[in-house]
């Protein structure tokens, strides 16, 4: 658990002169895009896709989430991630 830690450490403080948020941004964008692009995946081919630690991805798809861009589902024994329409949105929100 160690090395993966230190490999999101490692990943934010190759750019000092951004934040830990901005960081989390860029990805999350990324993330946007992937779904956007290739519509609902599991969250281990996001990882796999992207070339971020897997930490610093966790983390920016739970931040989606929290800001209601995305949802997540469970499909078997896998996370499966899709972007929320905005009628979904609403409605998550009402809930």
């Amino acid at each position: 658990m160690k090395n993966k830690a230190s490999s999101a450490v490692a990943a934010i403080e190759e750019t000092p002169s951004e934040s830990v948020n901005t960081t989390l941004g860029l990805i999350g964008g990324e993330v946007l895009l992937s779904l956007e692009t290739c519509g609902p995946v599991s969250l281990g081919d996001v990882v796999s896709k992207l070339e971020w630690p897997s930490e610093l991805v966790y983390m920016a798809v739970g931040s989606l989430i929290r800001r209601h861009m995305v949802g997540a589902s469970f499909r078997g024994d896998e996370i499966v991630v899709h972007l929320f329409k905005r009628d979904d949105v609403r409605a998550e929100k009402a809930n």
